[in-house]
């Protein structure tokens, strides 16, 4: 089926916006994987504008990635709103839902309405000398926080106010509200004790409560909040980040009252598709929900998306689930009776698959079993030709392109090791089907090297195998000796990039199962319609969303 995937067009050079991209890389390549054609919408005007491009494309289902209209995340529920209004099934939750949980007084509302454990709270909008409705009802130390942005936006360490002197407090609040930009602030209680994370997707109309993460504090200094502020989320050298650490094995939790309490919410808010419950624990160990999370990231290091990972789903099942129940909810609601969105019209089957599907028959017949493998360290003149013959072999590269391969390659046999550009060949002992040894060449190769006026910075230039000994673990056995090499050098961080035309996406698929995080994008820069995609691992850490 065709499936329209609708995204907001994030905002150059922020990360907590960029991340978006990440989860329309992941949703579009299930989606190829699962059979459907995708068919990506951005959001970037207003909402007449986008529902035309919609009609345009003549989706199926809309896969909704919506996290804010304009850089306006209050305003993204609104998505959900048109999709709705229009008739069109959706993946997710509806208007109500995001708009309940996007806006941090309305949940604190509902919550307590609800009889469901959350800390005390009150809302600030401006007030003069700090006024606020309910101020004698709270209890510090207290956390102030703007009331409708996700991703840790506006929240930092002095985030967290101590003592209890509210004077401090209704001094503080017209400075913060002010260095926010004016918009309104949500004053809880902090509830001093351990964060949990816990996912939620609906298969056959019933929410699945996901593992449990634990968020811990490795190495944390006395009296430093245990949060997960902005830097923790989104600046990779920051101490917050390297040192915040997700375990989905916690120890003694109540895991069946955080469970109880999930399921209370997505009742409450009436919530479909996926979800995510934040809370803490008291000194006693009671959980209190801090937020609900409609349409949380689903980018490939988010919470989310490791946690159905710990649970045995794979992206691809993820993404299968989410079409499930928006499938089910639009026949449901019998907006067209009688069609089945699960599987590919047969006009779509028989237009690409069966070809695509006699090929790959093809290939594999040919594809070389690999009985072991070898690394050398560095380049000999014989290794010229048979990069160009791998490099050809792939059908990425254009003659230009393998040119300039072989100039780098070229550099490092003539410089050594005072090359810039420093190489690493796996030589596989490989047989065909029927056949005996064929004995052992170069199979793939990387090609990487520090970035100039940068400290532990690394480009990875190249990275390809042989089309005949793909998908045999070549190039994931390349990546993992090239980066114990790189750490060896003082790496902490390596850069990759790609193209990001349709033809790029098993690459970018390869980067992204390899702990490579989607961090920038150049627009057009390649051609016209073709970005630049660049991609970053950290090596001493694991991203945390």
């Amino acid at each position: 089926m065709r499936v329209a995937i609708v995204y907001n067009e994030p905002e150059v050079g922020s990360p907590d916006s960029l991340d978006v991209l990440e989860e329309v890389f992941l949703v579009e390549e299930a989606l190829f994987a699962l059979g459907h054609e995708p068919v990506k919408v951005p959001f970037a005007s207003g909402l007449p504008e986008l529902l035309k491009k919609i009609e345009r494309s003549a989706p199926y289902l809309i896969f909704n990635l919506v996290e804010a209209v304009q850089e306006k995340t209050e305003f993204h529920p609104l998505a959900a709103g048109l999709f709705e209004a229009a008739g069109y099934p959706f993946t997710g939750a509806g208007y109500a839902a995001l708009a309940a949980t996007t806006d941090k007084r309305i949940t604190k509302a509902v919550l307590e309405a609800k009889d469901i454990p959350t800390a005390k709270w009150t809302a600030y909008d401006g007030e003069q000398d700090g006024k606020v409705k309910n101020f004698d009802g709270l209890d510090f130390p207290v956390i102030v926080k703007p009331a409708c942005e996700d991703a840790s936006i506006g929240i930092t360490d002095e985030s967290v106010i101590r003592g209890k002197s509210k004077k401090l407090l209704a001094e503080k609040l017209p400075r913060i509200y002010k260095e926010l930009g004016g918009k309104p602030l949500l004053i809880e209680q902090f509830i001093d004790g351990r964060e949990f994370n816990v996912s939620m997707i609906e298969q056959n109309g019933i929410p699945r409560v996901l593992p449990p993460a634990e968020m811990l504090f490795a190495n944390w200094p006395a009296g430093k909040p245990r949060i997960v502020n902005y830097k923790a989320k989104w600046h990779p050298d920051a101490f917050e980040y390297v040192n915040t650490v997700r375990t989905f094995k916690p120890e003694n939790a109540p895991i069946e009252e955080i469970r109880r309490i999930c399921l209370a919410c997505w009742k409450a808010f009436h919530l479909s598709g996926y979800a995510r419950v934040d809370m803490r624990l008291d000194a006693h160990n009671r959980p209190y929900v801090m937020e609900v999370n409609a349409n949380p990231c689903i980018a490939p290091f988010s919470g989310f998306i490791q946690a159905a990972k710990f649970a045995g789903l794979g992206e691809k099942d993820v993404v299968r689930i989410m079409l499930e129940a928006a499938t089910l909810r639009k026949e449901n609601r019998k907006d067209i009776a009688g069609e089945n969105f699960l599987n590919p019209p047969p006009a779509l089957r028989k237009k690409g698959n069966i070809k695509k599907n006699q090929a790959q028959k093809e290939k594999q017949s040919a594809r070389k079993t690999v009985n072991k493998f070898s690394f050398r360290y560095e380049p000999v003149p014989a290794d010229r030709q048979r990069l160009k013959e791998i490099l050809s072999s792939t059908g990425a590269f254009y003659k230009r392109e393998v040119d300039v391969a072989i100039e780098l390659l070229d550099d490092r046999l003539q410089k050594g090791e005072k090359s810039e550009y420093i190489f690493l060949f796996c030589e596989a002992e490989e047989k065909k089907r029927g056949k005996g040894k064929a004995g052992g060449k170069v199979a793939g190769y990387v090609c990487y090297g520090p970035i100039t006026l940068t400290k532990g910075r690394f480009d990875l230039y190249w990275i390809a195998v042989d089309a005949s000994m793909q998908g045999s673990g070549i190039g994931s056995a390349l990546m993992l000796e090239a980066e114990k090499k790189m750490a060896e050098l003082g790496c902490r961080h390596i850069y990759v990039e790609t193209a990001s035309k349709k033809k790029y996406a098993p690459t970018r698929a390869f980067y992204r199962k390899n702990g490579y995080a989607f961090v920038a994008l150049v627009p057009e820069y390649y051609a016209p319609g073709d970005d630049k995609l660049i991609f970053m691992k950290t090596l001493d850490s694991a991203r945390k969303q």
